[in-house]
């Protein structure tokens, strides 16, 4: 009889099994409540620190540039979006370089690393004399850090994911509590229904939540800082000073730069909480060519319980794991293996793409996520603003091309209006997580994605150019078009997380069966190793999590200085371009979603 067709039974079984709250929100078994607690907080505080920077830098240059008599007015806007511009292009590369690194030491270490950095970075925000070019330096500092947390963000979601044998296990668990409740006579639970496939949409709609609710407490707490440490210094000092303008000066420049030191110290905070909290994700050292390397007592236990295995193989596989602890012996040996696995790293996400077609979706599904943060931010208060200024609204206004803090000195209607609008955007995608989230489970994360893409094709063209009366952004169509807005914004966000977890779990299933495809009906080391009671870990299963997040956040860098740069360009040429632009760049996502379900109904059909 062939080696592998014997009783499996026999076998022990090792791998854990999905408690019921694991299993709906489709995490792994080895995933604890504290676990998912941390990587909640890491998905809450990887946009806290973005959002306060990004805010705050502009009032940070105008009093660099007022303490110095420079000219606040004209270097304020420019200066902060080439600041924003240099971190894109760093971000870029390093979100690459980041997830290989996690395939190497762990999601949690890097996370940790990169939340170290983001505290660095503001420390020295406090330090810097001059606009140009310290808070350069300062500002690619924070991108070290921050290119960290947000792939690590997509990282620790791929390895939180059940994988395809969990959530097998479980349901062949299920099914034998079904079947013994039917001969108990229990009939009540019979033929109900199992669990096909994972539930990858929950856990992404619930990151996706958590981080709408960390860009809020950076909103209406961390940016009321300055302002409130500058009022407890005025009200100390309001007598000590015979300059009023100057005291007022002083107290706003010392309320920011406590305002930095606290966001630094909780940065701190953050990086501490979650070094105790996320689940260490490293593949082992011992994992060779793929497989585990039984100790010395699991072969022993092996050759106990497998008659068949010959004397001459256990033989081999003894001196083999002699060597190879030798190997494991050497630091050096160590040291050179991580860097060279670290070169490999850098590009592998792209690699992966060509093994399964949810990845590459994933990418441009991320990449239109990112985008779509430009339009929220920026195209919608320059529509705004260009309606006001050429039907004559805002008579003030010199030029339409004014950065937010001037419009809303100059024409306070016109700054309401996009507020409103871009609030209304924000609100609805917070809101509709959940439901983005029960798509993806109830049907596939791509056929979500070119629901809610299609919607984005439709409400970015309608917002650009079907808003009646000369393009009144006050009419109800707007507000049903930025509706659509934020329900493709949020739909991106959690379709395309899902996707990368999908993917991780599709690569990681091919991985495990072709290695346990049998090549003879001889018993081998994988044999043995697999009988003496050991599961079989599969290197691509745990580490291509890094490899992943890193080409998902390295495309969606992509897109926001694609988008930026040209969306602005075209914006000069043509009001509402950008808004065609980002029709266009949905319609791709939706043509890609749909050739993919295609191929899904196609497997199915297959199988």
């Amino acid at each position: 009889m062939p080696y592998r067709a014997r009783d499996e039974r026999a076998r022990p079984v090792t791998t854990q099994i999905q408690k019921p709250w694991q299993s709906s929100l489709g995490v792994s078994a080895s995933v604890s409540v504290l676990n998912l607690v941390a990587f909640l907080l890491h998905s809450s505080a990887s946009i806290v620190f973005l959002v306060f920077l990004n805010a705050t830098q502009p009032f940070l240059i105008a009093q660099l540039d007022g303490k110095h008599g420079g000219e606040v007015g004209n270097r304020q806007g420019s200066l902060s979006g080439t600041l924003v511009f240099a971190d894109e292009s760093l971000s870029i590369f390093l979100a690459l370089i980041w997830g290989s690194l996690a395939d190497v030491i762990g999601t949690k270490y890097v996370a940790v690393i990169g939340y170290c950095f983001i505290s660095i970075a503001l420390f020295t925000y406090t330090f810097a004399q001059n606009a140009w070019p310290q808070l350069l330096y300062c500002r690619l500092i924070f991108a070290v850090g921050g290119s960290s947390v947000t792939a690590m963000l997509t990282g620790i979601l791929n390895s939180y994911s059940a994988t395809f044998s969990e959530v097998r296990q479980r349901t062949s668990v299920e099914d034998i509590a079904t079947e013994t409740e039917a001969l108990l006579g229990d009939r009540s639970n019979t033929g109900r229904g199992r669990p096909k496939k994972q539930s990858h949409g929950r856990l992404a709609a619930l990151a996706g939540l958590t981080t709408g609710f960390g860009a809020l407490l950076a909103v209406f707490v961390l940016l009321r800082l300055p302002t409130i440490l500058a009022g407890i210094h005025d009200q100390k000092d309001k007598f000590s000073s015979s300059n009023q303008k100057s005291h007022d000066d002083e107290a706003i420049r010392q309320g920011t730069k406590e305002a930095f030191y606290i966001v630094a110290i909780l940065a701190l905070l953050v990086a501490a909480a979650l070094s105790f909290g996320l689940k260490m994700d490293a593949p082992s050292s011992k994992l060779v060519s793929g497989r585990h390397t039984p100790s010395p007592e699991e072969l022993n236990a092996s050759n106990l319980n497998i008659t068949q295995a010959s004397t001459r193989e256990a033989r081999r596989q003894r001196l083999r794991s002699r060597l190879q602890r030798r190997t494991e012996a050497g630091s050096w040996s160590n040291f050179f293996s991580g860097v060279q696995k670290l070169a490999k790293g850098v590009l592998a996400g792209f690699r992966l793409a060509g093994k399964d077609g949810n990845l590459p979706l994933a990418y441009i599904g991320g990449g239109l996520a990112r985008a779509s943060t430009i339009a929220t931010t920026v195209f919608i208060p320059v529509l705004v603003t260009r309606f006001f200024y050429s039907s004559g609204l805002c008579s003030d206004l010199s030029t339409p091309d004014v950065p937010n803090e001037e419009l809303k000195k100059r024409c306070r209607q016109a700054f309401t209006v996009a507020s409103i609008l871009s609030g209304v955007i924000q609100l609805v995608a917070l809101l509709l997580a959940p439901l983005i989230g029960y798509l993806c489970d109830a049907f596939t994360p791509s056929s979500t994605l070119f629901l809610v893409s299609l919607v984005g094709t439709i409400s970015y063209l309608v917002m650009g150019t079907a808003l009646p009366n000369d393009g009144d952004p006050r009419t109800p169509v707007a507000w049903v078009a930025a509706v659509g807005i934020g329900f493709a914004q949020i739909g991106v966000i959690v379709a395309s997380l899902a996707l990368c977890a999908r993917g991780k779990a599709n690569i990681a299933e091919q991985s495990i069966k072709s290695a346990q495809a049998p090549e003879d009906d001889a018993p081998t080391n994988e044999d043995i190793a697999d009988d003496a009671g050991v599961s079989v870990p599969i290197e691509a299963e745990q580490s291509s999590s890094g490899a992943i997040a890193g080409a998902y956040s390295a495309t969606g860098g992509l897109s926001i200085l694609l988008v930026s740069k040209l969306g602005g360009l075209l914006s000069d040429l043509y009001a509402p371009a950008p808004f065609l632009l980002m029709s266009g760049l949905a319609a791709v996502v939706t043509l890609a979603s749909l050739t993919v379900m295609i191929k899904e109904k196609r497997k199915q059909r297959i199988e």
